[in-house]
């Protein structure tokens, strides 16, 4: 999707790309190459500095700054210059171009792998290392500052499009598990360094470890709601963040994932005051845990007051119809101006600042409503469309209602914003009194639990409160012995325990070899090892949702139109995990059909698949709600299941 020119005399190329920055939509991407007699290939790139990071022995690059073409003509040929190579003539013919087009890259990125610059990961996508990472900083912290000379111009539609589209390319592929630690590492060390500076360096390491608590129920339930690109980090005298990108909005995983920063920490907190005061002496342990009660106690509630951009805030957010977005003004106003005052009256005034900050926010949320409302009248587009599609018609009314776009960042945030919202599925009448009932019960605990700080240690209230505590902590180190004796268990034990959790009385049936060997003919297909084994063991078990082997078959058109109808593009998103590392495979509606049909879940309302004829996919795919996931093999699948029976008892 590129322009190549050739300079007639100097024997040199022009690549033109379009634009990937949001930032400078108007301009395109453009770097110039020189091929040199000697083989050396001389590179100049205006602004970017990737070919500088990426530049051999054999490929040397720098990075140029003209604005015009002609600054950058002169700039290149400067660099050309400072080799004592003259241009091949040939190098600028067609066959040369295609051949430098394939070559030059290919010779860059194994030039670094060899260098140990670069490393393949498990599903062959190439990586920076943390020296090379560092490397390509420092070049972007250092590269030439470009001033767009269009910067005040209109972006068309098509251009905010195409823009989108590299945005959402760049939101499919998440981190690596090592950079994600890498930087979530370098965040806590920022954290404790300056935190060492304002406060002192225990007070630093206490608040670091309540606000990773906090955020790991963040991350873990982000996780668990099918959040993609998922990762947190620790902010310098600000706190901590979760980040991810939602799939499938829904309010109720939007409030619930709100919630589950909070909630583990005030559980806590109480937890750990309540033993202090009916087991604590004047040791230097229990202050310590007292201070953490209390720290844990602070930001976790203070993280509950309803002022946006405070979990409270996002949870009454929830709460409110998604596409109601004037009432959601009125209660950003009212919520933030109360934050204001109350944070000020108890002089937290960074808190202050964020809930002010939010007050900006009311100009653009009733403009999100107008264009919601136009959006709604038109009719919502539909989900089966491409991203592209849905977007064109929101940016349309933004153009109608706003005017040109001279800023493509905001813009294309405000219309995914908006399709996020309109797609937003609310929450029930029984979600929402389940929502304000956990509220309602997280603010009553103090007045609950305050009372007893007015007994001391040896009134029986407190004893028997204490006793209770004590008793619940020590049941929950029974159950995590018995979590702990899973690995030890064989797959005949753990077999026994799920049918003696589920209450099942039914003698298991075993399948013959013909039996399975006659599916597998009628089905074309071969039975992965561990489910033909399961098989001659036992013929389907409801207990793990496994159908007997009689009934398995092809995937049926009515299961295939239901998930195409809930697939968010042209192809199925399924979360696989294997060796630890975690990637996205898309798969097609065409490699759907050759789905084998094993079981279904009737608690989660999950269909279970194997798909044979796919090398990405080594066992079980659960299918729910057009969301997808893999167990890697049956022993995982089994523990699946057992976890959920232990759970649940």
């Amino acid at each position: 999707m590129g322009l190549v020119y050739r300079h007639p005399n100097e024997h040199a190329l022009v690549w033109l790309y379009p634009p990937t920055d949001v930032n400078l939509p108007n301009r395109m991407m453009c770097f110039w190459t020189t091929y040199l007699e000697d083989n050396t290939i001389v590179t100049s790139q205006a602004f970017d500095p990737f070919f500088a990071c990426m530049a051999t022995e054999k490929m040397p690059a720098k990075t140029i700054n003209g604005h015009t073409f002609a600054e950058q003509w002169s700039q290149h040929m400067e660099h050309v210059q400072t080799t004592n190579a003259s241009p091949d003539a040939a190098s600028t013919s067609e066959e040369a171009i295609l051949n430098l087009v394939n070559q030059s890259s290919n010779d860059r990125y194994s030039s670094l792998l060899a260098q140990g610059m670069l490393r393949k990961d498990t599903q062959g996508i190439v990586r920076p290392k943390i020296r090379f990472a560092l490397r390509l900083l420092w070049n972007l912290w250092r590269r030439p500052h470009c001033k767009d000379v269009k910067a005040n111009h209109e972006v068309p539609l098509s251009r905010l499009l195409w823009l989108s589209r590299v945005i959402d390319n760049t939101l499919r592929f998440s981190p690596s598990k090592r950079a994600q630690g890498s930087l979530f590492g370098v965040s806590l060390l920022l954290f404790m360094v300056i935190g060492a500076v304002f406060w002192n360096l225990q007070i630093a390491i206490l608040l670091l470890a309540v606000i990773i608590f906090h955020e790991l129920g963040h991350y873990l339930a982000m996780r668990a709601f099918g959040f993609s690109n998922v990762h947190m980090m620790a902010l310098p005298l600000l706190g901590g963040v979760t980040v991810g990108y939602n799939v499938k909005p829904r309010a109720i995983k939007n409030a619930w994932m709100s919630l589950m920063g909070p909630i583990p920490g005030i559980l806590l907190g109480w937890a750990l005051l309540v033993w202090v005061i009916g087991y604590g002496d004047e040791g230097q342990l229990s202050q310590w845990l007292e201070i953490t009660a209390f720290v844990l106690l602070l930001i976790n509630y203070l993280n509950l007051l309803p002022v946006l951009p405070l979990d409270g805030g996002h949870v009454i957010q929830a709460l409110l119809p998604p596409r109601w977005v004037i009432i959601q003004g009125m209660f950003i106003l009212v919520l933030c101006t109360t934050g204001v005052i109350m944070a000020l009256w108890f002089e937290f005034y960074l808190l202050a600042l964020l809930a002010g900050f939010q007050l900006l926010t009311l100009g653009a949320t009733l403009q999100t409503a107008k264009v919601v409302r136009e959006l709604v009248a038109i009719g919502v587009p539909d989900k089966s469309l491409t991203n592209t599609a849905r977007l064109k018609p929101v940016l349309n009314i933004f153009e109608k209602l706003v005017g040109p776009c001279t800023n493509a960042r905001e813009r294309i945030h405000s219309a995914k914003n908006i399709l996020t919202l309109v797609d937003t599925q609310p929450m029930t009448a029984y979600q929402r009194s389940q929502i304000i009932a956990v509220l309602v019960v997280l603010g009553a605990i103090p007045f609950m639990l305050l009372p007893i700080g007015s007994y001391l240690a040896g009134d029986v209230f407190v004893d028997k409160v204490a006793d209770r505590v004590a008793s619940a902590y020590l049941d929950g180190k029974g159950s995590m012995n018995d979590f702990s004796q899973f690995k030890s268990m064989s797959n005949e034990e753990i077999m026994r325990d799920i049918m003696t959790l589920s209450n099942s009385d039914l003698i298991p049936l075993q399948a013959n070899i013909a039996e399975i060997k006659s599916v597998e003919k009628n089905l074309d297909i071969h039975l992965p090892g561990e489910l033909f084994n399961f098989y001659l063991a036992y013929n389907g078990l409801d207990a793990i949702n496994i159908k007997p082997v009689g009934e398995i078959r092809k995937i049926t058109d009515q299961q295939l139109t239901t998930i195409e109808q809930q697939m968010q593009s042209d192809c199925l998103n399924i979360f696989i995990s294997e060796q630890r590392e975690e990637f996205i495979h898309c798969i097609s509606l065409e490699e759907i059909k050759q789905w084998i049909y094993i079981g279904h879940n009737k608690a989660f309302e999950q269909d279970l698949y194997i798909a044979p004829n796919d090398e990405n996919i080594n066992f079980i795919v659960y299918v729910a709600y057009g969301e997808a996931y893999t167990q890697p093999t049956l022993r995982s699948h089994l523990q699946s299941e057992w976890y959920y029976l232990k759970f649940s008892e």
